[in-house]
């Protein structure tokens, strides 16, 4: 059902579950019952850096049964010093591997599933569509769009995080909100007008089935009397997305 997430309980709490979760079972807004709920989630994680590695770590510690890693990149020393699940024995490693065996050795508990590829408009939304949640840890404006075009059309809710020096942010994005409530990142964004990021930003045309079937979605017009990467200091790059 669109607008509403509820996530369907998990039959039961093994002993060993119930041991590592005790101190969740005996908060009064999570207990048995959000803990099982936590147990059959289903959460996709793309990246993992220096946002992701925290991320994975606290979903497993969590006890979320599932956690899906999106990542094509190899640990590189550099890494090293922000990206906490892999450690020096993993420099030169996948880092989708590396972070399967810290999520695995702090609870062996979950289910952890590598998508190692990147992130395309050819695989992301039947990816998204295998999962309940998505968190995009990339902090690049060109996947940011296209998780934001994707999980539209995969009717899921998501998180986006961003670092910039000392300064962070973090946002949900969900067009299916109920009462009204919908909104995906490239509204957001376009509702601020002048106010867009001085990066270059990289807006992507919806699916197929999407351009000329909303009013709510804004699409620079194809139109040659306007140079409109001038005009609003972005780049526009054209992408569909078969739904």
């Amino acid at each position: 059902m669109r607008g509403i997430v509820v996530l369907r309980q998990a039959a039961e709490l093994t002993r060993d579950e119930a041991s590592r979760y005790s101190r969740h079972l005996i908060i009064q807004d999570l207990g048995v019952v959000g803990q099982k709920r936590l147990k059959n989630a289903r959460v996709l994680v793309i990246g993992a850096g220096g946002l992701g590695s925290p991320t994975l770590l606290y979903l497993a510690a969590a006890g979320v049964g599932t956690i899906g890693v999106v990542e094509f990149d190899v640990v590189d020393e550099s890494n090293l010093q922000r990206q906490i699940i892999h450690g020096q024995s993993d420099i030169g490693r996948s880092k989708a591997q590396s972070a399967r065996d810290s999520i695995l050795e702090l609870n062996p508990l979950v289910t952890v599933r590598l998508h190692e590829m990147r992130l395309e408009p050819e695989n992301a939304v039947e990816l998204f569509g295998q999962y309940d949640l998505i968190i995009d840890g990339t902090d690049n404006f060109a996947t940011r769009y296209l998780v934001n075009d994707a999980a539209v059309l995969a009717h899921k809710p998501y998180v986006w995080g961003s670092i910039y020096r000392f300064a962070g942010q973090v946002s949900v994005f969900w067009e299916d909100a109920p009462d009204g409530l919908g909104l995906n990142y490239r509204a957001h964004i376009l509702e601020m007008g002048h106010d867009l990021p001085d990066h270059p930003a990289v807006f992507s045309k919806f699916a197929i089935a999407l351009v000329g079937a909303r009013d709510d979605i804004w699409l620079p017009p194809e139109s040659d009397a306007v140079d409109w990467e001038a005009e609003l200091g972005v780049v526009i790059e054209v992408t569909v997305i078969a739904a």
